[in-house]
């Protein structure tokens, strides 16, 4: 498949798993914000020699709202998922 940068010689998919402090907002264990998920993303495509990417698109999860039931806890602790995806152009 073609993009408009050229061929692409991969495609790639990168997912953060994290513990944030009041819903999202301070990272207590890992970064699944934004800004440390692409950060996560572009050390990926260094790693494999990528000369430059391009990304597609982003799925962000937070766990606010209650897991199992639990109300209160989740809004002080919460999990959280981000999910960075696109092409890596080789060098």
């Amino acid at each position: 498949m073609s993009t408009p940068e050229g061929r692409p010689s991969s495609f790639q998919a990168t997912t953060t798993f994290a513990i944030h402090l009041a819903c999202g907002y301070i990272p207590l264990w890992g970064d699944a914000s934004m800004e440390g998920s692409l950060k996560g993303f572009t050390e990926k495509a260094r790693e494999t020699s990528a000369a430059k990417y391009d990304i597609t698109n982003v799925e962000a999860e937070n766990y606010c709202m209650g897991i199992l039931g639990l109300t209160i806890l989740p809004i002080i602790i919460t999990p959280m998922k981000t999910t960075v995806y696109g092409h890596t152009y080789a060098r």
